[in-house]
């Protein structure tokens, strides 16, 4: 069997990344930019994790990792 790391965002988190990344593309749509997307950041900590989006450096929130198998 083979694993495979995922990344959930928490509700939370989610929200926050539609929120802002879409603003984002909305204002590069209106000024005829194509939209340069977004990139996140996940910091793995002991006891919490956490998830920002890198271009602005706001925090989004919580995101659980966990290993899962799959069989091949």
């Amino acid at each position: 069997m083979k694993e495979r790391l995922v990344i959930e965002l928490s509700e939370e988190a989610t929200e926050a990344y539609l929120v802002k990344a879409g603003n984002n593309s909305n204002a590069e749509l209106e000024a005829n930019v194509e939209p340069s997307g977004a990139t996140l950041a996940v910091e793995i900590g002991s006891v919490f994790s956490y998830v920002s989006l890198l271009s602005t450096g706001e925090d989004l929130g919580e995101c659980d990792i966990y290993l899962c198998k799959e069989e091949v």
